[in-house]
């Protein structure tokens, strides 16, 4: 079965944080509380947030929005900072989801290989 490499808008569930967290098992896995927005431009969206964890080492995520297909999600450990990146066309949902009063969490993960990265946005009911 082939996967996108795209991100995927969720509402939170218990059945997809489930399956996130057992990714982590098969490589590693970051979670981010997303807190505040720090930066919003014509072509990006950029915020601050807070690990859930203390072996966590996320600290920010930008959101890019491009043209054509979106490249797979990136993590930079140094900096702490998850890169997503959206077709255009998806911006005022993506921007919707991220700017809501609820809670908003980020999941980056990325096979112990580091072939396959997969990440997304979760928002509280």
């Amino acid at each position: 079965m082939a996967t996108p490499t795209t991100d995927h808008l969720q509402q939170t569930s218990d059945s997809g944080l489930h399956h996130a967290l057992a990714l982590r098992s098969a490589g590693m896995i970051e979670v981010l509380r997303v807190t505040r927005l720090v930066r919003k431009a014509s072509d990006m969206l950029s915020f601050t947030g807070v690990p859930t964890s203390s072996s966590s080492s996320v600290r920010g995520l930008e959101v890019s929005f491009v043209e054509g297909e979106a490249p797979a999600p990136g993590f930079d450990p140094v900096t702490g900072l998850l890169r997503l990146f959206y077709p255009q066309r998806e911006r005022p949902e993506v921007e919707r989801l991220l700017t809501s009063k609820r809670q908003r969490f980020c999941y980056f993960w990325r096979s112990r290989d580091g072939g396959q990265r997969h990440a997304w946005l979760l928002s509280s009911p």
